[in-house]
């Protein structure tokens, strides 16, 4: 157990228990999921930072859509990208 004086010994796991939920979490993979919306997260953060304005970010957004729709057609999706941005441009409006 810790040795902590601000923490008393029984608040504390015990040293075997706290190892095995370190190496429990270490071995733990990360989705592509999360790891792209961390990214996504991080990149608006960016965004923020150096666009401070929201009314500049539009751009960013504009740019991103490019990219997905190039990404679609290179996969044979073009159809699919476009019912997506109808759909997503019916919600922009409400």
């Amino acid at each position: 157990m810790s040795k902590n004086p601000t923490i008393p010994d029984t608040w504390g796991m015990p040293d075997d228990q706290a190892n095995k939920v370190k190496e429990a979490l270490s071995k733990k993979t990360i989705r592509p999921e999360d790891a792209v919306q961390k990214a996504i997260e991080e990149l608006a953060r960016d965004i923020a930072i150096i666009e401070p304005d929201p009314q500049d970010w539009g751009w960013w957004v504009i740019y991103l859509m490019g990219q997905l729709e190039t990404e679609a057609r290179r996969r044979g999706k073009d159809k699919d990208f476009e019912k997506m941005a109808r759909s997503l441009q019916r919600d922009l409006e409400k």
